[in-house]
């Protein structure tokens, strides 16, 4: 440090320090190269005092003979840098915590700034992470729960036929809803005695709340062959059926027997996936929007891609 002039009306300091003459290398290749001139940066430092700090520096610039005119690197920066890596930490720090908008108002820099910042932070990381081989990916988009399913077409089931049992005379459907709803291992000695009388009916509902037993039975399978022969044997069931929500479900699953497999035998399911689903949801409406998919993009790495978004030197 050679000197530091502060100015109070524009709540401002400024540090400067000089070369201290050792010798010069390009900053591409580390070869010993010979000075050529100098110029003078600035960097964006921690405040003191709460005064907007500024480091100051004639930064000398080298005759490489492989990559030509070169700036020299600092020790507090890195290249094409306006802030100082103590700097860049800090706002990583409040990006973690606060929209771009902000980070931008708190310290006092532009959007672009800021968002500049998070884009290096994430390009830093993404070049420090290693090789990934993962052996199962989950993808939100096509997850399938199939529990779920079939309990709705019952549903469906359910609610036409009552209406039309209504309509002839017959309440004897009426406050069932939770009946066959209700997994039959929770039901009481006497709801599963008052239950009986409905499943074991002719109903229609009570043909579709059998199917959708079968169903549920239906994940636990260790062997691809069986786990195979099962669904085959529902969706046989149910293209028989005579329930049109129960067939044209069945083919809806039939297209998508093969995925169907792949999620039942290594018991897989898709609430990692929601979970990611569900933080990426909060990133997007902290940051109201983004201008573009790549900014998306890149805001999901910096907050959820596990990445070493610190310069070279700072410790999380």
């Amino acid at each position: 440090m050679t000197d530091v002039k502060v100015s109070l009306p524009a709540d401002e300091v400024e540090v400067f320090v000089e070369h201290g003459g050792s010798k010069l290398s390009c900053p591409k290749c580390g070869k010993t190269c010979p000075g050529y001139d100098k110029r003078t940066r600035r960097w964006r430092h921690l405040d003191t005092c709460q005064l907007k700090t500024l480091l100051v520096a004639d930064v000398p610039r080298v005759q490489c003979a492989e990559h030509g005119l070169v700036n020299v690197s600092v020790p507090w920066a890195e290249p094409g840098s306006g802030f100082t890596a103590m700097f860049e930490a800090l706002v990583i720090d409040w990006l973690q915590a606060a929209s771009i908008s902000a980070v931008a108002d708190r310290m006092k820099l532009s959007w672009n700034a800021v968002d500049g910042i998070m884009q290096r932070a994430v390009k830093r990381g993404l070049s420090r992470r290693e090789a990934l081989s993962p052996t199962r990916i989950s993808v939100d988009e096509t997850a399938y729960q199939g529990h779920d399913y079939i309990t709705v077409v019952t549903d469906q089931v359910r609610k036409q036929e009552h209406r039309q049992l209504l309509g002839q005379g017959d309440d004897r459907m009426k406050g069932s809803k939770y009946q066959w709803r209700r997994n039959r291992r929770n039901m009481s000695r006497r709801q599963h005695l008052d239950f009986s009388v409905l499943r074991h009916s002719s109903l229609k509902t009570a043909r579709a709340w059998a199917i959708k037993e079968f169903a549920s039975q239906l994940w636990d399978f260790s062997s691809r062959t069986w786990a195979a022969k099962g669904w085959k044997r529902l969706l046989g069931w149910m293209a028989r059926s005579r329930l049109k929500p129960m067939q044209q479900t069945g083919k809806t699953l039939r297209n998508h027997l093969w995925s169907i497999l792949n999620a039942v035998i290594p018991g897989v399911d898709n609430s990692h996936a929601e979970s990611m689903n569900s933080r990426i949801k909060t990133v997007k409406v902290r940051a109201r929007g983004f201008r573009n998919k790549q900014r998306f993009r890149n805001a999901i790495y910096f907050h959820l891609g596990g990445l070493q978004l610190y310069p070279a030197g700072i410790r999380a």
